[in-house]
């Protein structure tokens, strides 16, 4: 039985996906590194999963949605698994929100739950944000939103 990929066809920007494939060729295959910098984006993934490492982590990459890097992605990887990276992450998921959803941790199957709550809420009100994307004086990237945008 063949399955039907027209669906898929039409969901998707085929000639933006073309010319991301030629670009990805053209880089040897590997993503093109965003620099640092502050960029509009939205959120296309974010979750609660767990690491290489076997640690509880927090996946959110960001879409460029205009300028030079348009369509490119930003990757952000936070284990979760002590407080104080769980600190670390608070201040940005609360601004995610505007402060609509308390960011609060008890347990991870709770903290799971409440990244997902998090997810539907950005995508219900299509949210997009102004991303300073930084690195800090260890060479670690840095993220903070400063702006929240409808869409």
């Amino acid at each position: 039985m063949a399955i039907d990929f027209s669906k898929y066809d039409k969901q998707t920007d085929l000639e933006g996906l073309k010319e991301d494939t030629q670009k990805a060729i053209e880089n040897g295959g590997e993503f093109e590194e965003v620099p640092t910098g502050t960029y509009e984006v939205s959120i296309s993934e974010l979750e609660l999963t767990m690491s290489k490492s076997d640690k509880p982590m927090i996946k959110i990459w960001y879409t460029i949605l205009d300028g030079e890097y348009e369509n490119n992605k930003i990757f952000q990887y936070q284990l979760v698994d002590t407080g104080q990276k769980l600190a670390i992450i608070k201040p940005l998921l609360e601004k995610l929100t505007e402060g609509e959803i308390d960011v609060v941790f008890d347990s991870f199957a709770q903290y799971a739950n409440l990244i997902e709550e998090i997810k539907d809420f950005v995508e219900d009100n299509s949210l997009e944000y102004s991303l300073e994307y930084g690195e800090n004086k260890k060479g670690f990237k840095t993220y903070k939103i400063l702006e929240v945008f409808e869409g």
